[in-house]
């Protein structure tokens, strides 16, 4: 629970980092603003870049400068028409306006003044603004236009206006040092505003590079803790098999012993069946009494032996039912904690499942920045779209680990069912190996009456004769003693094979524990 509640934390911080407000100026926001300012721009060159307009008018020749005044009167009122264009939004319609304006008024100042440089330092500004605003393809329409023009103003100027490479130099003096002052002017804005747009575009980048690190940090831990339940869940499957492997040689051991006992048993009943042939056989053979009631005397012994062996062997199969008995109890506590474990895993996986649809949604917003940003968004749009495919594949894989945990469920049911009929059925043998102890406890008891009974024979030798019938009811008793006895090692017997049956399933159960914990591993490896 610890762990879920740093990874709850680590959500909601990252959510609140992604949803913080975008403080960075958009693209529409620069593109509006540089048309702006070109606008402005274009009306301080046009007072300034011509001899024709302020230096007559300083010098006084204000005849001679009134068409080109009147030209720019109205470029700079078109110049304000796009500044109030742009400043409403319509970006595009103020850009084209734009650039024909500059080429209206490049052509009119190459036709009056004849300066080229002039002209290409014009048309490279229209290049420049149309890449901007409006993209390659409009760039390159503007300098195509622009080189056709100013190739038919330049034969027109150099067939026309032969004469008027007579103007006075002063005039091109001012006309050439304004100029060089407008185009560092212009270099140094334009240079500002390329490395804004390069700070933008970085702070941008840095922005999402931090949140992908955040929501991909957070999608590690959830993989960590899946595999720490998964150890888990392998160290809990061992423990089940080493208990199974316990009960199984428990049972074997049982089952050893009683073969043992039951051996014992079928001699005693044996040693039994000899004393009543023997005892029929007395009133014939009296000599012989002495010697046949020895040789009981020897198998008695023997038969004690075994009772008590048997009797040892009982109290070990009473000592191996109540292990199996606490085992059992024990894998019923492992399997509980197999369900809680469980249930934290379909809390991790909910969460894994919340996250990754945030991430989706993240990715879908990243994709429309991208869309957004244009050219300069095609390498951001990259990472959004591995960002939802990463969030489509963690969706995949919670729904695989619901599916898997639906069947460990179903195998953990299982194995709770199994473990309370086995556990019922190692009290049955418990049980059984106690009437087992008490029933051997009693042939004990008998096999010590047997050899009090040859002592009074070998004491009475001389009247065996009269005591026949005595010993035969005696070793019949012994004999009905020893049935029972069988019947009883027998039922020991059925209870330990099931007991061994029980301990099978078990590790049939714990494979499959196992195994389940191996595919959940695997997905969450993925």
């Amino acid at each position: 629970m610890p762990n879920l509640k740093i990874n709850a934390g680590l959500s909601r911080e990252w959510l609140n980092l992604i949803s913080k407000p975008n403080n960075i100026e958009k693209p529409e926001e620069r593109r509006r603003r540089f048309v702006m300012n070109i606008s402005l721009f274009m009306l301080i060159l046009m007072l300034f870049s011509t001899p024709f307009t302020l230096f007559p008018i300083i010098t006084g020749d204000l005849i001679s400068s009134l068409p080109i005044s009147l030209s720019i009167i109205i470029t700079a009122a078109i110049c304000g028409i796009v500044w109030r264009t742009a400043k409403v939004g319509k970006v595009d319609q103020a850009a084209w306006l734009l650039l024909v304006t500059i080429m209206v008024a490049n052509t009119l100042l190459f036709l009056f003044s004849n300066h080229s440089v002039l002209s290409a330092i014009t048309y490279l500004m229209m290049a420049i603004i149309a890449l901007i605003t409006l993209g390659v393809k409009a760039a390159y329409t503007a300098i195509a236009c622009g080189g056709t023009i100013t190739f038919f103003a330049w034969t027109t100027n150099n067939l026309v206006l032969m004469d008027s490479r007579t103007q006075l130099s002063i005039s091109y003096k001012f006309d050439d040092t304004m100029l060089l002052l407008l185009l560092m002017v212009a270099i140094v804005w334009l240079a500002t505003y390329l490395a804004n747009n390069l700070n933008h575009a970085n702070a941008l980048i840095n922005q999402q590079t931090e949140q992908l690190s955040l929501a991909l940090a957070n999608i590690e831990q959830k993989r960590a803790l899946g595999e720490k339940v998964s150890h888990r869940v392998f160290s809990l499957t061992s423990e089940l098999n080493a208990t199974a492997n316990q009960q199984s040689s428990g049972s074997r051991q049982q089952a050893t012993a009683l073969t043992q006992v039951t051996s014992f048993v079928q001699e005693m009943t044996s040693t039994a069946q000899a004393i009543a042939s023997k005892a029929n056989q007395l009133s014939q053979m009296a000599v012989q009494i002495k010697d046949s009631t020895g040789r009981v005397k020897t198998t008695s012994g023997e038969v004690k032996e075994a009772g008590e062996k048997g009797t040892s062997t009982i109290e070990r199969t009473i000592n191996s039912n109540q292990q199996v008995s606490s085992h059992y109890t024990d894998l019923k506590n492992i399997l509980t904690e197999m369900e809680q474990q469980q249930n934290k895993i379909k809390e991790v996986v909910t969460l894994i499942k919340s996250i990754s649809d945030e991430t989706h949604l993240l990715s879908l917003n990243a994709a429309i920045e991208a869309a957004g940003a244009g050219e300069y968004g095609v390498r951001f749009g990259v990472v959004a779209s591995e960002v939802k495919a990463l969030a489509d594949r963690s969706n995949l894989a919670s729904r695989e680990v619901s599916e898997i945990l639906s069947q460990v469920e179903s195998r953990i049911e299982q194995a709770v069912s199994a473990a309370e009929i086995s556990h019922k059925e190692t009290k049955k043998a418990l049980e059984a190996a106690q009437e087992s102890g008490i029933v051997m406890s009693a042939l004990v008891v008998s096999i010590y009456r047997n050899n009090y009974e040859i002592e009074q024979i070998e004491q009475v030798a001389d009247i065996v004769s009269g005591q026949v019938g005595e010993i035969n009811h005696a070793t019949s008793q012994q004999y009905k003693a020893s049935n029972q006895a069988l019947e009883t090692l027998q039922s020991i017997g059925v209870v330990a094979s099931q007991n061994a049956n029980g301990s099978t399933e078990i590790t049939k159960s714990s494979q499959i524990l196992e195994k389940l914990s191996q595919d959940l591993l695997e997905t969450l490896s993925k």
